[in-house]
């Protein structure tokens, strides 16, 4: 792995790369081809066949993305055989390492890298070694930044072929095919004649969705997103079926997907807007999340990823929310309470009690923030002779800036639509907001 890395190191430095490494191409890209290729023990470990049905450990539910109303998703290579695994370290491996280097190389060398890689790609492409064929394809979503350029005149021919791979009879060539499209969604949206492939490629994104195997859904779900964000507007006539695969798999996934579920959620409301307060809409989606939320506990770690992607749907549906507010600024309240009850705990007795963990404090402030956001005045029966302005005063305090930084934003919000209700405090706020500018 460390041979792999090698080469990623090198193209930091474009000039001495070009200087040095080009030479030698030609040697290099087929060696890191060879070795993009699955090994034995990894395919082993990877075919796990129809097991939607099988529960996730409990301790694999670990957020891969913080999303929130102030800052955006981590960002960073990631190249996927296994959309849903969460560590990254640990299962970084040597097929992920040289096709980092090659995706790094590909932005260094650009239409260059291609005379001594795409024959090399086409011979496997055209394998019946199903497992040949799988590194070809991760090679060319490798590649799709550096090389789209090089690539325009084949683009048309590879992007039909690979809508054809979704179909392959094995889930780990269909599940690096949803990545490797989704890495040319720019291009597919970009053409004049664009539904000749969007629109049977997200048809059988969607069908995937509920595929038999948590590889593929989790891959083709990935996928879904990143063409929710890259077509906006373009999105809105396949909504209607969108949602109801989006509520079929509701049913059927466990709780990593469901979690991946609710950030491709959260990416149509981003990417769409207003849109999806619409009625119908509502109708549709809202039931299978409301009826999540309620079944869920306090302390489920399910329920932060659910309260993200309500926020994102609340800033979205604005107004239209409405009637889903209640139960769920009393919720956070409840949060809220049991972080500041906690809080003081390890205060006391740090030796015997855990620091409290602010995931749920800081998504409970944003989901207020954003229902007082879209709501406006018509907030002000929900936060009224609610506990709210003290437990400002106190969270306000806390050291994490993550958390200082939502809570200012709420004091803002608040002060815009409801001044009223934060008046009797309002000189307390402003001195802790004046002490944090310096």
């Amino acid at each position: 792995m460390e041979a792999g890395e090698f080469w990623s190191i090198l193209s930091e430095d474009p000039d001495s790369c070009n200087l040095h490494l080009k030479p030698y191409l030609n040697s290099l890209l087929p060696v890191l081809l060879e070795k993009m290729v699955y090994l034995p023990d990894e395919v082993e470990q990877l075919l796990d066949g129809d097991d939607w049905t099988v529960p996730d450990p409990p301790q694999s539910i670990r957020p891969k993305f913080t999303r929130g109303r102030h800052m955006g998703a981590r960002s960073g290579w990631d190249e996927t055989e296994d959309q849903s695994t969460y560590d990254e370290l640990s299962n970084w491996s040597l097929r992920k390492s040289c096709a980092a280097a090659m995706d790094n190389l590909g932005l260094v060398f650009q239409d260059d890298f291609l005379p001594p890689l795409l024959p090399a790609i086409d011979e496997r492409l055209k394998s019946e070694d199903w497992l040949k064929r799988e590194s070809a394809i991760l090679a060319l979503g490798a590649i799709a930044e550096g090389c789209i350029q090089g690539l325009q005149k084949w683009l048309p021919e590879l992007i039909r072929f690979l809508i054809g791979q979704l179909d392959h009879e094995k889930p780990l060539v269909k599940t690096i095919t949803c990545w490797t499209l989704s890495r040319y969604a720019s291009w597919i949206l970009s053409i004049p004649d664009r539904n000749a492939f969007f629109s049977p490629l997200m048809e059988r994104l969607l069908n995937l969705m509920v595929s038999p195997s948590k590889r593929v859904q989790s891959a083709a779900c990935s996928a879904v997103a990143t063409f929710e964000e890259v077509a906006k507007q373009e999105i809105i006539p396949y909504l209607d079926y969108t949602l109801k695969r989006f509520v079929l798999a509701f049913e059927r996934y466990q709780m990593k997907n469901l979690a991946i579920l609710y950030d491709t959620i959260a990416t149509l409301a981003e990417s769409i807007g207003s849109t999806l307060g619409q009625p119908e809409y509502i109708n549709i989606l809202m039931p299978p999340l409301l009826q999540r939320w309620d079944t869920l506990q306090d302390d489920d770690i399910r329920l932060q990823s659910l309260l993200v992607c309500l926020t994102t749907l609340c800033i979205a549906m604005r107004k239209q929310f409405q009637p889903f507010a209640g139960p769920i600024v009393q919720r956070c309240f409840r949060l809220i309470d049991v972080f500041l009850k906690k809080q003081i705990e390890y205060k006391r007795q740090p030796d015997s009690f855990d620091k409290p963990d602010t995931e749920f404090l800081v998504s409970s402030l944003d989901m207020i923030s954003a229902l007082t956001e879209s709501l406006e005045s018509d907030i002000e029966p929900y936060l009224r002779n609610s506990p709210l302005p003290s437990f400002i005063l106190e969270v306000c305090k806390d050291h994490d800036p993550e958390v200082r930084q939502s809570c200012f934003a709420l004091i803002g919000d608040l002060a815009k639509h409801v001044l009223s209700l934060i008046q009797p405090v309002l000189k307390d706020y402003i001195s802790i907001l004046t002490e944090n500018i310096y």
